[in-house]
């Protein structure tokens, strides 16, 4: 067994929050080693994702929350081998039967850019929003992933829903996902897209969870994340059952400033 150890360089960077108003978001960051093979830089920020931190747009750099003031944010993670999907998913998923689905390596594409254009726009008008939507700020965001799920109309026609996520094999991390505003309103892209990429990895058998970031309480932005049970919280330091109806805040521990990864 082989073992990386890995120095927290805090970059500390600090901004206004969008989730909790009136708090400053304080961000740390760990680089991952430089010159790895992929296999072993896939290991390592699988090993990271198990420490509460997510794969930064950054090349080559993970990230997590270290506010001192305010404790709000949770990193949930789905279980996938104990999802059922509940009456109403297994409604929608007939729902949107016709649309096909495809997995594949992520690749720049016009399509998807003119569709994160539309997403971005209506989610500045309906909940304000600081992502700037450029073209650069686009390909940052999707070049940082390496696996897209697409949803569109039979035959590859008409893109409806992108999502954006990071394959580390018995894991999945769903980032990014952008979707169509105006048809999203009869058909849930955005809790579709994340119903899909959960039937994805319960087919594949291997995946063991779906990391989907922050959770922050009454989050118009976030809350809907709490409705994917099982799930699984990063709170003190491990990963335990999540219950948002009898969830209490409770301190992070501090950001340890050395990490050690074990790879097999």
């Amino acid at each position: 067994m082989k073992k990386i150890i890995l120095i927290n360089r805090e970059f500390h960077k600090s901004s206004a929050c969008t989730m909790s108003p009136g708090q400053t978001r304080r961000l740390i960051g760990i680089h991952t080693p430089e010159g790895t093979d992929e296999e072993t830089n896939r290991a390592v920020k699988k090993g990271l994702m198990e420490h509460g931190y997510e794969n930064n747009v950054l090349p080559g750099m993970m990230s997590a929350n270290n506010c001192p003031l305010c404790n709000s944010c949770i990193q949930l993670r789905i279980v996938v081998s104990d999802y059922k999907f509940s009456a109403s998913e297994r409604k929608l998923m007939h729902r949107n039967r016709n649309y096909a689905t495809a997995q594949t390596p992520t690749r720049y594409s016009i399509e998807q850019f003119a569709l994160y254009l539309l997403h971005f726009a209506a989610r500045i008008r309906r909940l304000g929003c600081d992502q700037p939507f450029t073209e650069p700020v686009y390909q940052l965001i999707a070049r940082a992933r390496s696996h897209t799920q697409t949803i569109s109309d039979m035959g590859g026609k008409n893109l409806h829903a992108v999502m954006y996520y990071d394959d580390y094999g018995d894991s999945l991390y769903a980032a990014h996902q952008v979707y169509d505003p105006a048809l999203s309103q009869n058909h849930s892209f955005g809790r579709y897209g994340l119903l899909k990429l959960i039937e994805h990895a319960r087919q594949r058998g291997n995946v063991k969870h779906i990391y989907i970031g922050y959770w922050v309480k009454n989050s118009p932005a976030l809350d809907y994340k709490k409705q994917f049970q099982p799930l699984e919280a990063f709170i003190n330091g491990e990963w335990v059952p999540f219950d948002p109806g009898h969830h209490t805040a409770a301190p992070h521990l501090p950001v340890p400033e050395k990490l050690s990864i074990e790879l097999t």
